[in-house]
Order: C-alpha cells, then structure tokens, then sequence
C-alpha cells in the first residue's frame, strides 16, 4: 500500500495556485494518466478535481498539514509551461512519466527545485518562515 501524501499545484513557485491534497497513493506510479498526461491547465485542474472527490480529504480545511508549505509532502505535482512536473518532499522537479517508464531519478531532473507558496496551517492561522 503505498501511503505517500501527494499536494496539486497549477502553475510553479509562490504564486502556484493550490488544487488539493491526496493522502495515500501519492506516488508518479499510483498517479492517473489524465493528471500525468495533461497538456492544458484547464486538463489538468479536471484531473486532479475527479481524483479528489474520491480520495480521502478534509474538506473543511484551506490547508490540511502541519507543515506551512509543499517541502514536508512526499509528492507534489505542478503544471507549468504545458506539461506536469512532480517534486519529492521539495527536491528537484522531475519528469514522473520518465520515472513510471525505468528512468533514474537522477536523470530525469529539470534543474531546479519549486519554491512554495507559503499556506495557512490547519487552525486558519498564518505560519512565518524565514
């Protein structure tokens, strides 16, 4: 059973756009095609709102973890320039479908690491960071 914690994000950086949280099968390899595969924000906003409304999620909450943004989730997926990039626990982005095909992770990396925007934490109350 594969208990990754995945967020979605529709654009990159701090004015990405916050979509929702998965709290299990999170994984590129537990991911569906129609979110992976997304060629338009329009696609992909779709995708991601049909795999949440059966997924396990606390709706009454603007921002479901601890933690005030994307670094501490297993997996986070953004869409961005017309494809999908994925980046594990705030790590460099990566391509998920190459990983799904074999790929190595190492070779799949676009050369930079997603910055965050900063969320609210589960109480409603704004979190600092430095």
């Amino acid at each position: 059973m594969d208990f990754a914690k995945a967020d979605f994000y529709s654009g990159l950086n701090e004015e990405a756009e916050y979509l929702g949280t998965i709290y299990r099968y999170g994984s590129p390899w537990h991911m569906p095609m129609m979110i992976l595969l997304s060629s338009t924000k329009e696609e992909f906003k779709e995708g991601v709102s049909l795999y949440l409304e059966n997924k396990e999620l606390v709706p009454f909450l603007e921002w479901p973890h601890l933690w005030p943004d994307g670094l501490g989730t297993d997996y986070s997926y953004f869409f961005h320039e017309g494809r999908v990039y994925c980046s594990s626990m705030g790590g460099e982005l990566f391509d998920p479908i190459e990983i799904i095909r074999g790929g190595m992770l190492t070779e799949s990396y676009k050369g930079s690491k997603p910055r965050f925007p900063l969320m609210k934490q589960y109480n409603g109350s704004e979190i600092k960071t430095t």
